[in-house]
C-alpha cells in the first residue's frame, strides 16, 4: 500500500513537471518568434544573436526533457500495462519529433536513441534493434556512437541472439559498466 501511494505521488509530480516544461516550451517559442525576422548582422546584433542562440538551445533541451519526463513517468505505471504502454508511446512520439527536427544535431542522436529505448521497453525488440543500427550508421562520426552500439547489443540480447550481442558488445569495447555485466552474464 505504501508503495502504491509513493507511485501515485511520483506520477503526480511527473505530471506537474510535464506541465511546467510544456509551459516553458510555449514561453521559449514565443520569445523565439519575437526575435527580429531575417538575417542578423554579427557586428551590430551580437547580443541578439547570442539571445536567439540561447533560446534555440533552451527550446531543444526543453523538448528532450519533456519527452524524458514521460519516459520516466512510465516506470511508475508498470502495474497498469495499458497506461504504461500509452505513456511510453507518447514519449517515443515526442522523442521522434525531436529526432526528426534536429537530426543533424546531437539532440537528434539522443532523441533517436531514447526513442529506441522506448520501443525496447514496449517489448518491440526488432524495432529497437532497427533504431540502434540506424543510429550507428547515421552517426558513425559522433563521439557517442558507442551508445548506439550498446543499444544494439541490448536489443539483440532481448531477441536471444546471444552471439551477435556478444560480438556487438565487443565492438563497443566494454566501456560501459552495465554492458560489461550483460556480456559477463552471456558468457556464463
Amino acid at each position: 500500500e505504501e508503495k502504491t501511494q509513493k507511485r501515485q505521488e511520483a506520477q503526480g509530480l511527473f505530471r506537474e513537471a510535464a506541465g511546467v516544461f510544456e509551459s516553458n516550451l510555449q514561453t521559449i517559442r514565443t520569445r523565439l518568434e519575437s526575435m527580429p525576422p531575417g538575417k542578423l548582422d554579427p557586428r551590430k546584433d551580437a547580443e541578439l544573436i547570442k539571445q536567439r542562440d540561447q533560446f534555440r538551445a533552451d527550446y531543444v533541451q526543453a523538448q528532450l526533457v519533456s519527452a524524458t519526463i514521460l519516459y520516466e513517468m512510465a516506470a511508475t505505471l508498470k502495474g497498469n500495462k495499458e497506461e504504461y504502454q500509452k505513456v511510453l508511446k507518447e514519449a517515443a512520439g515526442k522523442y521522434n519529433d525531436v529526432a526528426e527536427k534536429y537530426r543533424r544535431m546531437l539532440a537528434g542522436f539522443f532523441a533517436k536513441m531514447f526513442e529506441g529505448r522506448c520501443h525496447q521497453d514496449l517489448g518491440d525488440y526488432e524495432q529497437a534493434l532497427d533504431y540502434a543500427r540506424r543510429l550507428i550508421s547515421s552517426y558513425a562520426a559522433a563521439s557517442n556512437v558507442e551508445e548506439g552500439v550498446i543499444a544494439e547489443g541490448r536489443a539483440l540480447l532481448r531477441l536471444e541472439r546471444y552471439k551477435e550481442a556478444l560480438s556487438t558488445f565487443r565492438k563497443a569495447g566494454f566501456n560501459q559498466p552495465d554492458a560489461k555485466v550483460e556480456v559477463e552474464a552471456l558468457i556464463r
